[in-house]
């Protein structure tokens, strides 16, 4: 039997084990150090476009996972936050530059063809036909005719109240991660003239969001994801929700699964088949702060701040686990350290941790690391033996 630790811990031990049940172990396939800092991902057939921040867009060959390698990029005007792409054509979320539209025919080579300025600041950006859908932070949805992608224009928009962080088009409806002010509907049949179905405060900060079927996903920082019925878009119901131990940033959905970036605490992998019960299933640790995650053939691609792109093999053969101990409900910081690797020997499981401002988009840096020590020789009451703070990150 393997037995998989999902823990937070502080200088004083650790809390809520119980079994939930069984587990799969994701596999890092490969990795790939991107200059700057990485945010956001998307793809096009065996190459994936990755936003960073101060370095605009770096084209990845992906067509050997395990070796994934840089052979292109072009920097934008400013703040490279989100992508999007339509085959080679590729749409940057800019922040104050607003969309930058970049040729990626040549992948060696992209170059910008084309651009349009927003009231606000852009953070994501969706495609439906000739419209691109832009999340631009306090100046509500923009929606920009992409006919020409040489000459882009807005034309429509929402004034959604909150930060428009996050969005995704199903069936004529843009779903808005609106921050403080929880999740909007917005209908977009007339580009021109978007229109308000329906909105819901969230429990957390709603930074990412995605749709499948008549459930929408929302990703909340320290809240976890939370799962809400928009079979009536008027009339959006909560479901339930599902706590992480880190900061949910994103979340992408296919089938029964739900890939949930969650920050420091990397990738986690939520059963959502009963909406009404969704379990986390299996977790993948990532080196720094996990923020987006496009997942394709049972292969997640997630962004990871400094740790660059990671690929992760997400269809965990042969390694279901009989037990998971796991918690129930995890803080996502305990004496003020987040929680991120772990390492386990002789009995005895090493947790790093680190002390850290808040993430994006605020881009401010970790500041101190602690390493905790747990003694798991009973997985059934794990318990904490001490800790000890470790040098500074730069």
């Amino acid at each position: 039997m393997r037995v998989q630790l999902l823990v937070s811990v502080g200088a004083i031990g650790v809390v809520g084990a119980s079994a939930v049940g069984q587990t799969c172990v994701p596999q890092e396939l490969g990795s790939v150090a991107i200059p700057d800092r990485g945010l956001a991902v998307s793809l096009n057939g065996s190459v994936a476009y990755v936003a960073n921040i101060d370095t605009g867009i770096k084209v990845v060959d992906i067509s050997d996972p395990t070796s994934p390698v840089v052979i292109g990029g072009v920097d934008t005007p400013e703040f490279a936050i989100g992508v999007a792409n339509r085959g080679s054509i590729v749409y940057v979320s800019d922040s104050g530059s607003g969309v930058q539209v970049v040729d990626a025919s040549d992948p060696t080579s992209p170059t910008i063809i084309g651009s349009v300025d927003t009231p606000g600041q852009v953070y994501d950006i969706a495609l439906r036909g000739d419209y691109a859908y832009v999340a631009d932070w306090t100046s509500g949805l923009q929606v920009v005719d992409i006919s020409n992608p040489a000459s882009p224009s807005i034309v429509g928009s929402f004034p959604a109240p909150g930060e428009a962080s996050d969005l995704v088009e199903s069936t004529g409806m843009v779903y808005v991660a609106v921050g403080t002010a929880g999740f909007g509907i917005i209908d977009v049949s007339n580009p021109a003239n978007p229109a308000v179905l329906g909105s819901m405060d969230t429990p957390g900060v709603a930074r990412g969001i995605a749709v499948e079927g008549s459930v929408a996903y929302i990703a909340m920082e320290d809240q976890g994801m939370l799962l809400v019925d928009v079979s009536d878009p008027l009339n959006p119901v909560t479901i339930t929700s599902v706590d992480s131990p880190g900061i949910a940033r994103g979340v992408y959905v296919v089938g029964s699964i739900a890939y949930l970036t969650d920050g420091f605490n990397g990738l986690a992998l939520i059963d959502v088949t009963d909406p009404l019960s969704p379990t986390i299933i299996g977790t993948a640790s990532t080196p720094d702060f996990a923020g987006d995650v496009v997942v394709r053939d049972e292969i997640a691609y997630v962004t990871d701040n400094f740790g660059g792109l990671r690929v992760i093999d997400v269809s965990c053969p042969g390694q279901l686990c009989d037990e998971y101990v796991g918690f129930d409900h995890v803080a996502s910081y305990v004496d003020g350290f987040a929680p991120q690797g772990v390492e386990v020997a002789g009995g005895l499981l090493y947790k790093a941790g680190s002390s850290v401002s808040r993430p994006p988009p605020d881009f401010n840096i970790v500041e101190e690391m602690r390493l905790h020590i747990v003694d798991i020789e009973d997985p059934s009451n794990p318990f904490g033996l001490g800790s000890i703070d470790l040098p500074s990150l730069p």
